[in-house]
């Protein structure tokens, strides 16, 4: 009979506690598995790029608008102002919000919401070239001292 040599033994002992290191992952993966435990991770955050177009006329309203919805605070959702500039005319009597995707829909009511815009007045309409990659359009119109004061924007 021959007697294993030292380094043997280290061996078999490493392998030994390598195979009893695996069996209690194993058991425990198994375990949760048996009994439905999980691990729930928080929502993850929406990300919305928003365009903001002048169509009052009044000096900054686009500016002053756009800090308003990145101060909307709306759950789980970040509007990300990526463009301000002036609409095609300034008669724009009632501001209103512009899908630009009908996914988005649900993104346009909660905004419309929180700025105290009327609910009829978001609308779809597709960019043809929309290289921005815009998901919202606001166009401010001249009820915007209304809107923005029930938002806390200063209009002045």
């Amino acid at each position: 009979m021959r007697i294993a040599s030292k380094s043997t033994r280290r061996l078999d002992y490493l392998i030994g506690l390598l195979s009893l290191i695996v069996l209690v992952f194993v058991s425990s993966a198994v375990l949760k598995v048996m009994t439905g435990e999980t691990t729930s991770l928080p929502p993850e955050k929406s990300y919305v790029r928003v365009q903001v177009l002048n169509g009052c006329g009044i000096s900054k309203a686009a500016a002053k608008t756009a800090k308003v919805i990145r101060d909307a605070g709306v759950a789980d959702v970040e509007y990300d102002v990526i463009d301000e500039d002036n609409f095609e005319s300034y008669e724009v009597s009632e501001t209103m919000i512009i899908t630009r995707d009908e996914a988005d829909t649900e993104y346009a009511q909660s905004l419309a919401s929180a700025l105290g815009i009327k609910p009829e007045n978001v609308v779809s309409q597709e960019l043809d070239d929309n290289f921005l990659g815009i998901d919202l359009t606001i166009v401010v119109g001249k009820d915007f001292e209304s809107f923005a004061a029930e938002s806390g924007a200063k209009t002045e």
